[in-house]
């Protein structure tokens, strides 16, 4: 049974450099709007906290988050240890969450929650895929899915999963039945 995250005290969080808040803005966007999950969370504005930010302003480099990462736009909800943000030519190259675990929590467009968590979550906006690494559990209404490396492929829905010695598995859950008004 799925449990929710707990809540923290709610705390204002620092305003990091524009750099770190352009990438995760970019970031965010791309990560769940291919992802089938809510759409109105696009909209919404990015809020990000951490315990500390070195960034560079730089078209080329690296921004990182560390202690207490928390991002949040919308329904979507991020926590990790460190958030290591890159950027190449002035364009998004990689984000890398890292945490024991970190978490990712959305609400997709049917208000039905997902969850993913794993050691490391990069996205990698080039390749157009989310790679999950080390004690990967996501789950969803739909089913649940546990392995030691999962990638999603943004494009194409594509996933691959690896137990890396271990074993993969997956839980499909059947549909809910309709009601004779054709309700859920």
């Amino acid at each position: 049974m799925f449990q929710p995250l707990p809540r923290r005290p709610a705390r204002r969080p620092e305003h990091p450099s524009r750099l770190v808040a352009v990438s995760l803005l970019l970031a965010l966007a791309s990560l769940h709007g291919a992802a089938g999950a809510a759409t109105a969370d696009r909209k919404q504005p990015v809020d990000v906290s951490a315990n500390d930010i070195d960034g560079s302003l730089a078209d080329d480099g690296e921004s990182i988050l560390r202690g207490a990462v928390h991002i949040t736009q919308g329904s979507l909800e991020i926590q990790s240890g460190v958030a290591r943000v890159t950027r190449v030519g002035g364009e998004l190259s990689r984000v890398m969450l890292e945490g024991e675990p970190a978490t990712l929590k959305q609400l997709d467009d049917q208000g039905q929650v997902i969850n993913a968590k794993a050691r490391e979550i990069i996205f990698q906006p080039a390749e157009d895929q989310i790679e999950l690494r080390g004690g990967v559990v996501i789950e969803q209404p739909q089913g649940n899915l546990t392995g030691e490396r999962i990638t999603y492929h943004l494009g194409t829905g594509r996933i691959q999963a690896d137990g890396q010695g271990g074993r993969v598995s997956m839980r499909m859950n059947p549909k809910p039945a309709k009601t004779d008004s054709g309700a859920q």
